[in-house]
C-alpha cells in the first residue's frame, strides 16, 4: 500500500511540474507573439503577414478609435494607414491564464513616427490581447487597445 501511495504521489508531482513547464512555455510563446505583432508596424505593409498568422479567423478588436473590427477589417485598416512608424519601444507584458488554453496578455508599447501630414508623433498603446490555443497553436481571438497621443 505504501508503494502505491508513493507511486501516486510521484505521479502527481510529475504532473504538477509538467503543467508548470507548459505554462512557462506558453507564456514565453505568447510574449514572443506580442513583440512580433507590435514590431510588425515597422514593416512596409504594416505587418500583414505576421498579423494573418497571429490573429485567429474569428478575431475581433475594440480599436483605439472605438470601433469593433474583425480580423479582415483590422488588417485592412492598419495596412492602409498613412502614418509611418519609425520605432517601437516594447513595455512590460504580463500573461494571465484562464484554464490551459486561454490567456490574456496585458502590455504597453510606444510608437514614434510621422503622421500623414508629416508631423512627428509619439503614441503609447495599452492593450489586453486574449489568446487561445487551438490544435497546438496560440492565436489572438480578441483585443482591446487604447492609444494615448504623447506628442
Amino acid at each position: 500500500m505504501k508503494k502505491v501511495l508513493l507511486s501516486i504521489s510521484m505521479l502527481f508531482i510529475v504532473c504538477l511540474v509538467n503543467a508548470q513547464q507548459n505554462k512557462q512555455d506558453a507564456t514565453s510563446k505568447i510574449k514572443a507573439l506580442e513583440v512580433s505583432w507590435n514590431a510588425a508596424i515597422l514593416e512596409k505593409d504594416h505587418g500583414v503577414k505576421i498579423k494573418n498568422e497571429i490573429l485567429a479567423d474569428d478575431y475581433f478588436q475594440a480599436n483605439p478609435s472605438g470601433k469593433m473590427t474583425n480580423k479582415a477589417e483590422t488588417i485592412k485598416m492598419e495596412s492602409e494607414t498613412k502614418d509611418i512608424a519609425l520605432s517601437v519601444a516594447q513595455g512590460p507584458i504580463s500573461v494571465h491564464f484562464y484554464g490551459n488554453n486561454v490567456a490574456i496578455a496585458i502590455g504597453t508599447h510606444t510608437v514614434k513616427g510621422k503622421n500623414a501630414a508629416g508631423k512627428d508623433f509619439t503614441r503609447k498603446y495599452d492593450y489586453a490581447d486574449t489568446y487561445m490555443e487551438r490544435n497546438g497553436k496560440w492565436q489572438s481571438i480578441g483585443s482591446c487597445v487604447v492609444a494615448t497621443e504623447l506628442k
